[in-house]
């Protein structure tokens, strides 16, 4: 059994063509005992924690706050500054789902609630990255193109034979 502090080569304790040098640790919260490479061992930031007791102490930072973190408010709009998709729309992990989830749709469920199925989260202020929440309102996909067309961000002459339909739609109220 090899004692705490021990040094050896990959290849030396059964790692295949591994010429890289291990050291044997344990873990002083749970005390298993376990080979890490050298390079990982300078880097660790845990104090040598194993990677569960690691997970089991880790701060989990409340959803809205890292929601708020990634936003700027100004007077009007409260612009999202975290990452976004190529449309311009902000995106964020949302934990319960384990998915990226868009940051205008993650605004309104933590201010607002649950979004009923079938329905998408729409903006009044027309801007991608804006995650106000008296900005946003719910409504169908009829919804999102009337108020594109209302709005004149959507021209329905370049826009086929369905949204003509929408737009006559549109028309008769």
């Amino acid at each position: 059994m090899p004692e705490i502090g021990d040094i050896k080569r990959g290849i030396e304790i059964g790692r295949k063509g591994n010429r890289h040098y291990f050291i044997f640790i344990e873990c002083p919260e749970c005390h298993k005992t376990r080979w890490i490479s050298t390079q990982l061992y300078k880097k660790l930031q845990n104090n040598g924690l194993c990677h569960m007791c690691e997970i089991h102490n880790r701060k989990i930072t409340p959803i809205m706050e890292r929601f708020m973190s990634k936003v700027q408010k100004t007077d009007d709009c409260w612009i999202w500054i975290g990452s976004h998709n190529n449309h311009g729309y902000g995106k964020m992990m949302y934990p319960r789902k384990g998915e990226f989830i868009y940051a205008h749709r993650l605004s309104y469920i933590l201010h607002k609630g649950e979004i009923p199925d079938g329905l998408l989260v729409l903006h009044k202020c027309d801007n991608p990255l804006c995650v106000n929440p008296s900005h946003l309102f719910l409504g169908t996909q009829l919804d999102n193109v009337h108020d594109a067309i209302h709005k004149g961000r959507l021209d329905p002459s370049k826009c086929g034979k369905l949204a003509l339909g929408i737009k006559h739609l549109f028309q008769r109220g």
